[in-house]
């Protein structure tokens, strides 16, 4: 890795981050693309930002907590 991007990843912070299409993911979450919230994507650190549609977009984080699918009681053993 260039000792740029290095930089670039390391001066990302929650938030401020925006990627293209084409670009390495730094951190592993959910993306969206800008202007699409009901469209996410798992993307893997060190992994390419993917296309939609075949298009290049612009990709945020997603900041939406992620839901709760399973409820566990503590109660129970």
């Amino acid at each position: 890795m260039k000792r740029r991007e290095r930089e670039r990843q390391a001066s990302i912070g929650a938030g401020e981050c925006q990627l293209e299409t084409g670009r390495r993911c730094p951190r592993s979450g959910l993306w969206s693309p800008a202007g699409q919230d009901a469209v996410q994507v798992l993307v893997f650190e060190g992994k390419w930002m993917p296309t939609i549609g075949g298009r290049a977009v612009t990709w945020l984080p997603f900041r939406e907590p992620l839901p709760s699918f399973v409820d566990v009681d503590p109660d129970i053993r």
